[in-house]
């Protein structure tokens, strides 16, 4: 299974060539990967529960959990 993340800005923009990291509960780094040009992030589904972090430097950080993603 994979986690897809699409990252982006509140004015609808695309963010590219940003990192998007995955975190356990413990807050150990998981997993980190980059948006691609469709501002796309996709990660292995880990055996444990995590949550994402997207911090484009000059906004606040965005943080989704598990228990908020949706499944497609």
């Amino acid at each position: 299974d994979k986690v897809i993340c699409e990252a982006g800005y509140s004015d609808g923009s695309t963010a590219v060539d940003y990192d998007v990291e995955m975190y356990d509960y413990d807050d150990n780094l998981i997993a980190k990967e980059k948006t691609d040009k469709r501002s796309i992030a996709e990660f292995t589904h880990p055996e444990t529960d995590f949550y994402l972090v997207f911090d484009a430097g000059h906004e606040s950080p965005v943080e989704v959990d598990i228990v908020e993603l949706k499944e497609k």
